[in-house]
């Protein structure tokens, strides 16, 4: 399995966020989309959906690349239900891109791997991103 906080900190820089060479950024958006699943968190108050938070007054859905990464996050923001178990739910990632674009109404962006090392973006670029990456002509 790839390192993402390796390829976050090559890709943007951890301090300022300033992105950084185009190959590092597409290394990191690469190993994303190639993975086979994304996890999402669950909310313990609404364990039907993925939780959503709220940054610079926008709407963010969180999605991890793997489950530690997750169980941290949850576990240190206190997002677990009353047995102290983490909420989440893994989706293939062609799925969950699809799912993001086309059903999230409302939602303006992700948040991958929130906090140290994690990176961002507005979910309308997301298929662009995959273009770039994926289309024959790269």
């Amino acid at each position: 399995m790839e390192n993402f906080d390796a390829l976050s900190a090559n890709a943007y820089d951890p301090y300022t966020g300033e992105p950084g060479s185009k190959e590092h950024l597409d290394k990191l958006w690469r190993s994303l989309f190639l993975l086979e699943y994304w996890n999402f968190l669950i909310h313990p108050d609404a364990p039907m959906k993925p939780h959503v938070e709220e940054h610079d007054g926008k709407s963010w859905v969180l999605v991890f690349t793997d489950n530690t990464k997750l169980n941290d996050y949850a576990r240190l923001h206190h997002y677990t239900n009353d047995d102290n178990k983490v909420l989440s739910m893994s989706v293939p990632a062609s799925a969950a891109l699809d799912w993001l674009v086309k059903g999230n109404a409302g939602v303006f962006g992700v948040r991958f791997n929130e906090g140290d090392y994690g990176w961002y973006a507005p979910i309308e670029v997301l298929p662009a991103i995959y273009s770039h990456l994926f289309s024959s002509n790269n």
